[in-house]
């Protein structure tokens, strides 16, 4: 449904672990992360209605996450922004003019959902699961690629003013992350001063390949 956290094809998922994550389904990315209580719902206006987080959430960027760089300095393709004074969006197919489908999801005998989407010619199974690790709860996160041929993508993990905390460990704001694998490119953002990007540059196999990363909310 419509979401602040998630644009107007949102997906939260909760865990009974008490982290909670929210999917942009139009743009294929982690979009939001919170612990505690689920979601509120309101059902008025057409379609599914909405929801939003019941607690303190963390807004991600809700740009694309997969793309086809020319080169580690190319910049990346932002999701298009509508104002006020100019209310129609000014490029709709942004999502698939860059390559990203959405395929659904399917559930496990568990409740949890593996959403699917791909990128190009490649296919992502995307799961995440709660999991209490040195005693703190975190989401981990399980991604599946399955591509036609050998390829070179890029993934934005992460966006603001992220910083190197440890060995493959990452930080921005009151969330951190570790990646599993991936070159990782750490640059300023285009026009915004103190603001970085952490991009993963993977380079697949053809066939199936996987890249797990968790996430940790910080007090």
């Amino acid at each position: 449904g419509r979401s602040r956290i998630a644009g107007y094809r949102g997906i939260a998922v909760g865990f009974p672990e008490g982290v909670n994550y929210a999917f942009n389904a139009e743009t294929g990315t982690l979009s939001g992360l919170w612990r505690g209580e689920y979601v509120t719902v309101g059902w008025g206006g057409q379609g599914s209605g909405g929801f939003n987080p019941a607690g303190r959430s963390i807004q991600l960027a809700q740009d694309v996450s997969f793309y086809r760089l020319g080169d580690d300095k190319a910049a990346w393709p932002l999701r298009p922004k509508m104002t006020r004074e100019n209310p129609v969006n000014p490029d709709p197919l942004y999502p698939k003019n860059l390559g990203y489908q959405f395929g659904g999801y399917y559930f496990d005998d568990g409740g949890v959902p593996t959403l699917m989407y791909r990128t190009g010619g490649v296919k992502v199974e995307d799961r995440s699961v709660g999991v209490e690790k040195g005693g703190k709860t975190k989401l981990r996160r399980m991604l599946k690629f399955d591509a036609v041929k050998k390829d070179v993508i890029y993934f934005r993990v992460l966006t603001g003013k992220v910083e190197k905390v440890g060995d493959g460990s990452w930080g921005s704001g009151k969330v951190r992350l570790m990646v599993s694998k991936g070159g990782v490119v750490l640059r300023e953002m285009t026009g915004l001063k103190g603001q970085k990007e952490l991009l993963l540059k993977l380079s697949l196999p053809q066939g199936e390949s996987e890249l797990v990363i968790e996430y940790e909310i910080l007090p």
